[in-house]
């Protein structure tokens, strides 16, 4: 209904009312309008039934595809949901199979069977490392494949976190498809890909819902092909070639909703058909029924809705045309009321009317405006709140992080504090003890070759022998647990008698110390980190490389302080390079970390048969930033 509105201002609520009612005549007024509506309804009973049989005809067939829309859309949510759950368990499952916590083929293998039995959904489960080539599978045949050329896996490469396949066909008839998910390292760089491959036949459990009789809910994939229908029909691989069948579904492959009726190829009867999009894979979900069957029961309705109609509308019309003025005169002023508001001109609560809808509607106007206020105020209280929790959680995240950022040096530095204690306890105890010993033994010697006890002395001097060897070993283990010479006379002093120490240990191969300064003083925090790597790299050749010659280069121009190892063994597969450790655990891993936790980075070049070199650089500062 126009209104049309007054210029000037209100003196008064009654003098406004009675001028807005001067602007219009019976035929717009409230009154006016319920009298036009009760006349529409007294047309011929003829054209009645025919508008609402035809209205309400029209309204149920846009229900039931409504319907079949809201049906398809909870189908794909649900389809959608269960590729976003899969997507995180295979990211979980991809970080236990990756560095930098290397796992052994069978743990990755157990890791891979009880992720399969937590998804009866999944066929297999399969682990690939970056280069493609399947590491662990709970299909012991998939193992050793190369996948690199796959189209799944070169997304993946080019940048892609996931990739769900279009369906495919196995050799022994089963149709399935992969969902890969790759897991990348702090750098980007790409981990391995985790491969799980999707029974189509076995998404009954996922989409399932229970329709009426011949309805139905699919899936189809990116490229048209239906992957699962429920309640399943048995389609050849011809028939799931749903787009060249139903050509509408391209539209909804380009994100669009589609709501129609087609005919269908498998019986030949028109169906009502809903198809959406699922947006995250690019993939359709559908929803179908019979269109005589959902239709039937709007015509049987029809008929006796409109005679029951007609006789409420006859009936209502009487008693209207007694109420009318009453009501309109209640919703006139509600009216009035609602627009003062509106214009922020009239804050006061309505006054009761004498219709009890109308006062209930009244006082639920009154309550709306106060719980809208009081809304606004509880939520913003939440807000702070819920603001205030997140704060105090960040930082509580941020302390636990710097703690566990810290926990490396701070190992490093507590074993270096443990063998300079135990060092000087197997120096100031068991050494001075043997050497007392053995000083004592040589007084007794001199006493004993002034008489005749030539057999006594054989036995002293065979004893004295291997106190000197047992105090040379002692000597050997304090020393090299932690050098006094490092401490004393620098990392340079400490790395030739270490050198030394391996050629009387291994006279077979030539060890070859090369130092660089020119001068520049090597800061004194990297003597550490530059002996201990060095230390555990010849320990490595000695048990490992076999190699003949060893060349160690420490080198400093006052910018950048670098450390090579190289020798010519029999090199290392950099692949598993996880499996060459040191005695005691202490491998190339722990060089790594020495490297990295005083500040610099650490590198290692080999190949089988073509020795190895180890390269440790420190930047200018690096080690007084850490």
């Amino acid at each position: 209904m126009p209104i049309k509105r007054l210029s000037g201002t209100s003196r008064g609520k009654e003098p406004a009312r009675g001028r807005f009612r001067a602007q219009i005549g019976f035929p717009q007024s409230i009154r006016g309008n319920l009298i036009l509506i009760l006349c529409i309804l007294l047309i011929p009973t003829l054209m009645i039934q025919i508008y609402t049989y035809h209205e309400k005809f029209e309204s149920h067939r846009a229900d039931k595809l409504q319907g079949n829309l809201e049906i398809a859309r909870a189908v794909g949510k649900t389809f959608e949901t269960f590729v976003q759950d899969l997507f995180s368990d295979e990211l979980i499952i991809g970080m236990a199979c990756s560095p930098p916590k290397p796992t052994s083929t069978t743990d990755q293998n157990e890791i891979l069977v009880e992720a399969r039995k937590a998804h009866p959904a999944i066929w297999h489960l399969s682990w690939a490392d970056p280069s493609g080539v399947v590491s662990a599978s709970t299909d012991p045949e998939l193992i050793g494949r190369d996948l690199h050329d796959r189209y799944s896996f070169l997304e993946l490469i080019s940048g892609r976190d996931w990739v769900v396949s279009s369906l495919m066909l196995s050799e022994s008839g089963k149709s399935y498809f992969f969902v890969c998910r790759a897991v990348r390292g702090n750098s980007d760089d790409l981990l391995g890909v985790v491969f799980a491959t999707v029974l189509s036949e076995s998404l009954e459990g996922i989409i399932g819902i229970e329709r009426s009789r011949n309805a139905d809910v699919a899936i189809v994939d990116k490229e048209g092909r239906l992957v699962i229908s429920y309640p399943r029909i048995n389609y050849t691989w011809e028939q799931r070639d749903w787009l060249s069948a139903y050509p509408i579904i391209k539209e909804a492959l380009k994100s669009k909703e589609v709501v129609t009726t087609v005919r269908s190829r498998l019986d030949n009867v028109n169906r009502f058909v809903a198809l959406t999009p699922i947006q995250l894979i690019g993939w359709v979900a559908a929803a179908g029924r019979p269109e005589l069957d959902a239709m039937t029961e709007v015509r049987a309705s029809l008929l006796p809705a409109t005679i029951i109609f007609l006789f409420i509308t006859i009936t209502v019309s009487g008693i209207a045309l007694t109420l009318s003025r009453k009501i309109s005169d209640s919703i006139e002023k509600l009216r009035d009321h609602a627009l003062a508001l509106g214009r922020g001109e009239d804050q006061h609560s309505l006054a009761q009317s004498g219709n009890a809808d109308l006062n209930d509607l009244m006082n639920a106007f009154n309550k709306m405006s106060h719980d809208l206020t009081s809304r606004q105020e509880e939520l913003r209280k939440s807000r702070d709140e819920l603001e205030k929790r997140v704060q105090e959680r960040t930082v509580e995240l941020e302390i636990a992080n710097n703690e566990l950022r810290q926990l490396p040096s701070k190992l490093i530095a507590v074993q270096e504090e443990e063998r300079r204690m135990l060092a000087a306890e197997l120096h100031d105890s068991i050494g001075q003890t043997l050497v007392a010993l053995k000083i004592n033994i040589e007084h007794i010697l001199m006493k004993l070759r002034k008489v005749d006890g030539e057999d006594v002395l054989s036995e002293l001097e065979h004893f004295v022998r291997k106190l000197i060897q047992a105090i040379h070993e002692t000597r050997t283990i304090y020393t090299g647990l932690r050098p006094s010479l490092l401490e004393d006379f620098g990392v340079i002093s400490a790395l030739r008698w270490y050198c030394e120490e391996q050629f009387k240990l291994h006279p077979e191969r030539h060890i070859e110390l090369v130092i660089d300064s020119d001068g520049v003083q090597i800061p004194k925090e990297l003597y550490v980190p530059i002996f201990r790597i060095s230390q555990e790299a010849l320990n490595n050749i000695a048990r490992h490389s076999k190699a003949e010659w060893v060349e160690i280069t420490l080198t400093s121009d006052g910018h950048w302080t670098r450390l090579v190892v190289s020798d010519d063994g029999i090199g290392i597969d950099i692949g598993n390079i996880s499996n060459y450790v040191i005695g005691g655990g202490i491998g190339l891993t722990c060089m790594r970390e020495r490297a990295e936790m005083s500040g610099g980075s650490f590198s290692i070049e080999s190949t089988p048969g073509g020795g190895t070199t180890i390269r440790a650089s420190w930047p200018a500062g690096a080690a007084g930033q850490q």
